[in-house]
């Protein structure tokens, strides 16, 4: 079960019931120093063709400033 805590394609539900068993947090990815490519937002209709650098921290889909929200390293813990 701690190696699925790690699947990036793991819902965020599951890895936050998983992470509540295990009593584990899963990591949080480390931004790379390389350059990203801008990619088309995740949560954005497709017809709205929205731009963007950032991903989500947990499961790396790009998100656009729209959908995403800006949280303290002690309140994700809290979150988890």
């Amino acid at each position: 079960m701690e190696e699925r805590l790690t699947w990036h394609s793991l819902s965020m539900n599951l890895q936050v019931l998983l992470g509540g068993i295990l009593q584990k947090k899963r990591p949080l990815q480390e931004p790379s120093s390389a350059p990203t490519a801008k990619k088309i937002c995740a949560m954005c209709p497709r017809g709205e063709d929205r731009k963007t650098k950032v991903t989500c921290g947990m499961c790396q889909k790009p998100l656009c400033g729209e959908n995403t929200e800006a949280m303290c390293q002690e309140s994700v813990t809290k979150n988890h």
